[in-house]
């Protein structure tokens, strides 16, 4: 387990996890600064500055979003590799994760240690929302299909192993996931 890794998932365990809890306006505010924060990295990539050539990012709020361009799997497609990442992006630290591609082609993207650390805080946010407790068993079942997102995510990107949890894949045959899940 990396090192850079556990900084990652630390840092967010602290800054995020009870982000949500608070007055409606302090969570409004976090939302803008956010949104504020991810519209200005898009821009130091090549395919947003494409798609939104000619509007003033910085007079985006969430409240006229709608006023951006929908981004497309076509366009992602289109500008992957080097177009989907911005320039500071270190492709070697990085992870490719691709949608199973149901509906045609998959569309891959990058994700790297940071992103990964922030979902599974946001996993444990969660869990915590429902009121379970981590001796409580849990089964999940994700796509473990090599460098699907959520193979990523769950067994690259999990640091530890837990007695009570029980990653299944959804490909595998209904019959048997339930004779794992009555076992486990």
């Amino acid at each position: 387990m990396r090192l850079s890794f556990l900084l990652h998932l630390l840092k967010s365990y602290i800054s995020d996890l009870g982000r949500l809890e608070g007055s409606e306006e302090r969570i409004e505010e976090y939302r803008e600064k956010q949104f504020r924060r991810i519209l200005k990295l898009a821009m130091k990539t090549p395919m947003y500055r494409e798609k939104y050539k000619g509007i003033d990012v910085s007079k985006i709020t969430l409240q006229n979003i709608d006023e951006l361009p929908i981004l497309t799997k076509a366009d992602i497609r289109k500008h992957f590799p080097d177009g989907v990442v911005p320039e500071n992006f270190d492709r070697r630290k990085g992870y490719v994760v691709s949608t199973s591609g149901s509906t045609g082609q998959p569309v891959s993207i990058y994700t790297d240690s940071s992103a990964i650390a922030k979902s599974l805080v946001a996993f444990v946010r969660e869990i915590n929302q429902f009121g379970i407790g981590w001796r409580d068993r849990m089964s999940i079942i994700v796509d473990l299909t090599p460098s699907a997102i959520e193979e990523a995510y769950m067994v690259k990107g999990l640091p530890l192993q837990f007695k009570n949890l029980q990653v299944l894949h959804v490909g595998e045959n209904v019959e048997k996931m339930i004779e794992k899940i009555d076992a486990f």
